[in-house]
């Protein structure tokens, strides 16, 4: 019976170094993957970062570029409407130069009948 029992705590005993060797075996192994799983982490936040970082540079670009076509446009506004006014000036002075012309017109009419007459 001693030796039985002595048999049993060996046998126990071995299932308990095995079972502890294993889950020492888990928790390293646990802890290894923990740790790769917190260097991904921190490599994917860079990456997010530099994306995050790249897509407002580019923004960036982007809105500067469309002010500054803004502005040119804003001018190119600014010459049409400089030279619209002076189209418009120059029509004032040709109906002016209408006008004038048939004033005279309607003058020398007005002389021609009392000629005719």
């Amino acid at each position: 019976r001693a030796k039985f029992e002595e048999l049993k705590d060996e046998l126990l005993g071995e299932e308990r170094d095995k079972l502890e060797e294993e889950r020492e075996k888990i928790r390293r192994e646990h802890k290894g993957n923990r740790i790769s799983l917190i260097k991904k982490l921190g490599k994917l936040k860079v990456e997010m970062d530099k994306e995050r970082s790249g897509k407002e540079v580019f923004m960036q670009n982007q809105i500067d570029m469309l002010e500054s076509d803004l502005e040119r446009l804003k001018a190119e506004v600014k010459e049409l409407k400089s030279q619209l006014d002076e189209k418009d000036e120059i029509i004032v002075e040709k109906d002016v130069a209408v006008e004038e012309r048939d004033e005279e017109i309607a003058a020398l009419r007005a002389t021609n009948e009392q000629l005719g007459e």
